[in-house]
């Protein structure tokens, strides 16, 4: 949505290992020669709108990893930004089998399926019920959270959270609100449409057959 715009960047998550490789390698760089203030100040030459404003998509195990061993540092440009936002969802089992199927099939939004041809495996590819696996992505998720919450507070690094199942209930309320907090003005009517497809849907019999296994829900 915020691409769509115009007004608000591309927050993608250019810190993501297949991110970075694919860029060294176009660059003939190797490894060892990442430098992660360069490869940044690259990508918001790329994709600053033309209004001024960058984003990037980050998750704190990301962040953890680049910044190893120099944490000052990404306290640093933490503090540099502009605006925080931390993207919650409150159903965080269905959040663990959102990303136990995407690990599992490699279908990670509906693009993968659109531009992916008839033979890609990962379209016929099922996903069978792993208790062990979910369990240990809630487990992730909920870590993952956390920690960007103590962060942000223990750095004195001010952010505002918006949810997932506010997004699904008033996509353009939300949109507006949020695009509101960056300081972009934008009649509602004007707010592009979902450019993404759901992925999971809310009776996903694996979200079931979890709840069962851990006692939240009865079989019957």
């Amino acid at each position: 949505m915020l691409y769509e715009t115009g007004l608000a960047g591309d927050p993608l998550e250019y810190l993501n290992d297949e991110w970075i490789n694919v860029h060294l390698r176009s660059n003939s760089r190797r490894q060892e020669d990442f430098n992660v203030d360069r490869y940044l100040d690259e990508w918001e030459t790329r994709r600053t709108s033309p209004n001024g404003l960058f984003g990037i998509k980050l998750h704190y195990h990301q962040m953890r990893r680049i910044w190893r061993g120099r944490e000052q540092e990404a306290t640093r440009w933490f503090g540099e930004l502009d605006q925080r936002v931390l993207l919650t969802r409150r159903d965080k089992i269905a959040q663990a089998v959102s990303l136990y199927r995407a690990l599992t099939s490699q279908v990670w939004t509906s693009q993968d399926s659109k531009y992916s041809g008839d033979d890609n495996p990962s379209k016929n590819r099922g996903v069978e019920f792993n208790v062990v696996r979910i369990a240990e992505l809630l487990t992730f998720l909920i870590k993952e959270e956390d920690a960007w919450r103590n962060y942000m507070k223990a750095n004195n690094l001010p952010f505002v959270e918006f949810c997932y199942e506010d997004f699904i209930k008033d996509y353009t309320g939300e949109s507006a609100r949020l695009l509101k907090f960056l300081g972009i003005n934008l009649d509602a009517r004007k707010i592009p449409p979902p450019p993404l497809a759901r992925q999971g849907q809310d009776n996903d019999p694996l979200i079931l057959q979890f709840r069962q296994a851990i006692g939240f829900d009865s079989p019957d």
